[in-house]
């Protein structure tokens, strides 16, 4: 007897009896998630190296890089030396640029520098650009249970200024990369980075900057990663996270009333397709 499985639009839940269809649904839900062997490579560096990617995160936490105050200012551009260190360090092309000036506590000061970088410019792959900030909001003490200079592990979460926000996504760039190069694997893309000050500031000449690099750094840009966000409290989570359930199904009302419907009829047309392996398209490129 055939097993029947579903298939949902978003009025309806329709059965059909194809085995086949349902056997690979079953299988492709209970599957372990496939590792390729560069990616283990790169994960065994990572778990070999977790103290010290701990220890570089300590480091960039406790540079009090707050640029809406002018005592700050030496922190800010020690944060920036920071960046350039790892930069350096990498054996990553960058460049800074100086961007005009802003009023802090009634004074007239240089902005800090937006930083582009850049990785690797093949034509046979495709173009990463990462959006990566050094400021950091002036933490409310009376709010934190620890330093939040210093960071301070518990249970299985980090806890210090900059380390959800900011710090902690540019290290992970940083290590990843590092890693990447220690096991002497090349990167499956190019990367560019932009990386500002200004972020809580918003984001301050920013814009105009931008623009004026749209043919030059931008133009080869395929896609572009922001790793920035956060939960406003503690139930709901932020938009990049919640527009789908556990499983995979989009929680955004009247998203697909603009597709239409897969009939069975169609996927009994789709199966009938020779030479196409699900699997092997799924596992088949880096």
């Amino acid at each position: 007897m055939a097993t029947p499985h579903c298939y949902r639009t978003e009025h309806s839940e329709t059965k059909t009896s194809n085995s086949i269809y349902g056997s690979f649904e079953a299988a492709r839900r209970s599957r372990k998630i496939h590792v390729q062997p560069v990616l283990q490579k790169i994960m065994q560096y990572v778990d070999a190296n977790r103290a010290q990617f701990v220890d570089n995160l300590a480091e960039a936490v406790k540079i009090k890089s707050i640029t809406t105050e002018i005592k700050y200012k030496q922190e800010v551009d020690k944060m920036t030396k920071f960046a350039e260190k790892w930069l350096l360090k990498l054996h990553i092309d960058y460049e800074c640029f100086n961007i005009g000036y802003y009023k802090v506590d009634g004074k007239r000061i240089k902005l800090p520098p937006i930083i582009l970088a850049s990785l690797d410019s093949s034509p046979r792959k495709k173009t990463v650009c990462v959006y990566l900030h050094l400021d950091v909001l002036k933490p409310d003490t009376s709010k934190w249970k620890t330093d939040p200079w210093t960071l301070h592990k518990e249970e299985a979460n980090f806890y210090g200024c900059g380390v959800a926000c900011g710090k902690g996504p540019l290290m992970s760039w940083f290590h990843v990369i590092e890693a990447f190069r220690k096991c002497q694997l090349e990167l499956p893309v190019n990367l560019r980075f932009i990386i500002e000050s200004m972020h809580h500031g918003h984001s301050l000449g920013l814009e105009d900057f931008i623009i004026s690099k749209t043919q030059d750094f931008f133009g080869a840009v395929d896609y572009v990663v922001m790793c920035d966000s956060e939960w406003l409290g503690e139930k709901y989570p932020c938009v990049i996270y919640g527009t789908v359930d556990e499983d995979d199904n989009i929680l955004i009302n009247g998203f697909h009333d603009l597709v239409d419907h897969v009939t069975p009829d169609e996927e009994l047309m789709y199966e009938h397709i020779r030479d196409f392996d699900p699997d092997e398209i799924r596992y088949g490129y880096n």
